[in-house]
């Protein structure tokens, strides 16, 4: 497992998923909380994405390919109701 400090507050941990040629990334907020997780195939994001609120709530749920944002993308305020991006 990688674990640096990015110009984004928080520590960002990346983690190689053997046999895959993925990795899983994940984001922490400075309070603790998760703030995002996905994954990534060589270097870009590819496969399912949800960013979190500081407060543990989903923001956002979306997928990737090959670094591109497809499909639907769901998101949601602070409170956990519906909101729009």
């Amino acid at each position: 497992m990688e674990q640096f400090i990015t110009g984004m507050p928080g520590i960002r941990q990346r983690t190689e998923l053997d046999g895959l040629g993925m990795d899983y990334s994940v984001v922490i907020h400075p309070n603790g909380e998760l703030a995002s997780e996905g994954t990534y195939k060589d270097g870009l994001e590819h496969g399912l994405w949800t960013d979190f609120h500081p407060n543990g709530q989903i923001a956002v749920k979306g997928h990737y390919e090959d670094g591109k944002e497809v499909g639907v993308w769901e998101f949601w305020d602070a409170d956990g109701s519906p909101g729009s991006k």
